[in-house]
């Protein structure tokens, strides 16, 4: 896939995070990858974060730290009501399915990291149910500063 797929696939709408689309098609390429494993899904990093007490906070406080999708669970008593409902109705449909999940999901490489793009909620809901399921990932790589992505100011330390 090309950048210009990559863009007409997720840029409309589907990947809410901030960014720079044109720096996107300019400056990215695309790396495609399958996996069934655990534990690489637990691996991707998400754009939700936890300041130093291990509360839900935003990218861009003061302290936060990136958590992994194997991590999210350790915000859940802080996250807000939308996140909590859409990832509990997503783990009980996983739980209660006899099929494999398949999640198509964007991200940004960084290095040997990869910070999804969209897809944190069915990500995050996948591993807490402990489904068997089927990753396609849609990687970009390209530049890493925050201006690319402002999430990116997390990695770049």
């Amino acid at each position: 896939m090309d950048t210009s797929a990559f863009a007409l696939i997720f840029g409309d709408g589907v990947v809410r995070a901030k960014l720079d689309w044109q720096r996107v098609v300019d400056e990215c390429v695309v790396e495609e990858r399958y996996s069934r494993s655990r534990k690489e899904l637990g691996e991707l990093c998400t754009v939700w974060y936890a300041d130093e007490s291990g509360r839900d906070a935003g990218y861009d406080h003061q302290g936060t730290r990136p958590l992994r999708v194997s991590e999210v669970a350790v915000t859940e008593a802080s996250w807000p009501r939308a996140r909590a409902s859409m990832i509990a109705a997503l783990r009980a449909e996983y739980t209660r399915t006899a099929r494999p999940v398949q999640l198509t999901l964007p991200g940004y490489r960084v290095g040997d990291e990869v910070v999804l793009l969209d897809g944190n909620h069915r990500a995050a809901a996948a591993y807490l149910a402990d489904a068997d399921t089927r990753l396609l990932l849609y990687i970009l790589c390209g530049p890493t500063d925050s201006g690319m992505l402002p999430d990116l100011r997390h990695y770049s330390r």
